[in-house]
């Protein structure tokens, strides 16, 4: 039988996937945001599909950043 007391929490799940994630800011750009956590731009162009245009993102986005 499985111990569950090894499975990881809820609140530890919830906080890998909010950690992976940024919310957009006024003046901000995908450079800025890429510089910001240490990953190139183009992973976070690739990571993020969504984003129809990299130069023109819009504060409230939600971006993920790749890891």
């Amino acid at each position: 039988m499985r111990n569950l007391f090894l499975a990881p929490s809820i609140y530890e799940c919830i906080s890998k996937v909010l950690r992976s994630c940024h919310v957009i800011q006024q003046g901000e750009t995908m450079w800025q945001i890429s510089q910001q956590y240490n990953v190139t731009l183009e992973a976070l162009v690739a990571a993020n599909p969504q984003v129809a245009d990299p130069y023109m993102i819009f504060p409230g986005q939600i971006i993920i950043i790749p890891g």
